[in-house]
């Protein structure tokens, strides 16, 4: 059986695998033995035979983690973390110091699959590591584990010199969802990159701080359509007394009146009026497209409605021209598109 392990063919290794983990634990010195000589492709046959035997060979596989070849030291780990064995921890947190890159990286994988608190610690060194692709992975576990201590090394982390750490650690900050972090990644959305700016967006939402209202909406003009679309969803996530209903109808409009809410609020940030003029102002806007399209009995809209169509005041910025157009007046060029939807969704 163990012969057949050297095989090139599947359908040749395969059965001897299955046959050799019906063995159980009498097969696990010699498998032990045999795991340190031949080819990567037999070491990886028999690794896989100790991940099927289970529980018992996880301390032959703690033996590879801490003797193997580089090669096998990577696929050691991942089996760790995918039978997430517990008993691996603490030969895991050493292996973070190893010297290979690809270890190190897959060793974070595997303790955040595990769900080891007490690897919180020994994982943030690995924020500042020289290979991103480490950094990342080593994000997602301190994300998994969800432990207040990583908050903020993982705020300093934003400022990353590559954009996929950034994304991971705007991520893992929103489902942490620590109110420290609402500042920062207000300022990530400034971020040069758009999936950085996304990953902001959406974490803001998650964190539901009021604080985050305002740059969520300047984020609706955008120059990335997905952002936008972020934005527009994490407002309606954060229970605001007055834009939250309206901000829900809102990612269920069409792109162009997206378009003409994104151009409407942009004009609102610009004329500095005060917060509660800005905020009923956009309400009166998107409850009346959500007029349009019927929306407001989807909606959960509070009982102070009339405050919230009520009519602007003078001091107020006007709403879009097309929306309080007279009938007898010709359409502009900009106001054809709603014409059109007009027609199509009464």
């Amino acid at each position: 059986l163990i012969l057949a392990l050297h095989k090139e063919d599947h359908t040749e290794y395969t059965p001897a695998m299955y046959t050799l983990a019906q063995m159980g634990e009498s097969v696990l010195p010699r498998l032990q033995i045999e795991v340190k000589r031949g080819s990567l492709r037999f070491q990886q046959n028999i690794l896989n035979t100790l991940v099927l035997i289970g529980t018992s060979a996880v301390p032959v596989i703690i033996d590879i983690v801490q003797s193997g070849t580089p090669e096998m030291r990577r696929y050691a780990t991942i089996a760790l973390g995918k039978m997430q064995a517990t008993s691996a921890v603490d030969a895991l947190i050493e292996s973070l110091q190893d010297t290979s890159w690809e270890v190190r990286r897959n060793t974070a994988w595997a303790l955040g699959c595990i769900g080891a608190r007490r690897a919180v610690m020994p994982l943030l060194p690995l924020l500042h590591d020289p290979k991103s692709n480490v950094r990342w992975c080593a994000v997602e576990a301190l994300e998994r584990l969800a432990d207040s201590a990583a908050v903020l090394p993982l705020i300093e982390a934003l400022k990353d010199k590559n954009e996929i750490v950034r994304q991971h650690v705007a991520a893992a900050l929103g489902t942490l969802g620590d109110l420290q972090a609402t500042d920062p990644l207000i300022r990530t959305l400034k971020d040069k990159s758009g999936f950085v700016r996304l990953s902001a967006a959406q974490a803001l939402g998650k964190i539901g701080c009021t604080h985050a209202v305002f740059p969520l909406i300047d984020a609706l003009k955008d120059s990335k359509h997905y952002v936008r679309w972020a934005a527009a969803e994490a407002l309606g996530n954060i229970e605001d007394p007055i834009l939250s209903p309206v901000l829900k109808t809102l990612v269920q409009e069409t792109d162009e009146v997206r378009q003409n809410i994104e151009g409407y609020c942009k004009s609102l940030l610009k004329s500095r009026r005060t917060p509660q003029d800005v905020h009923t102002s956009a309400a009166t806007l998107f409850l009346r497209l959500a007029e349009r399209r019927s929306l407001l009995r989807e909606s959960s809209v509070p009982d102070n409605t009339d405050e919230l169509v009520r009519p602007l005041s003078t001091h107020e910025t006007t709403p879009p021209e097309e929306l309080l157009r007279p009938a007898n007046q010709e359409p502009s060029t900009q106001e054809k598109w709603w014409k059109r939807f007009r027609f199509f969704h009464h």
